[in-house]
């Protein structure tokens, strides 16, 4: 679905919904933002499971406040 965003604020829903059990101690958001893009990355800290891309927007653009 290119141009959709989903918002969730059900991290434990979304972990069940990937059939995977959610411990906040085990995962690490890492979110990298140089000039052009932005992209937020959900990381295992054992690398048991490879890495869920949670965001990733490739044209930022600068926005003026008159």
């Amino acid at each position: 679905m290119e141009g959709t965003l989903v918002a969730c604020k059900d991290v434990d829903g979304l972990f069940k919904a990937l059939n995977m059990s959610h411990c906040s101690d085990e995962w690490r958001l890492f979110i990298d933002s140089p000039k052009v893009s932005l992209k937020a990355v959900l990381l295992h800290n054992g690398n048991v499971y490879l890495p869920f891309l949670l965001h990733m927007h490739l044209e930022l653009k600068k926005v003026l406040i008159a």
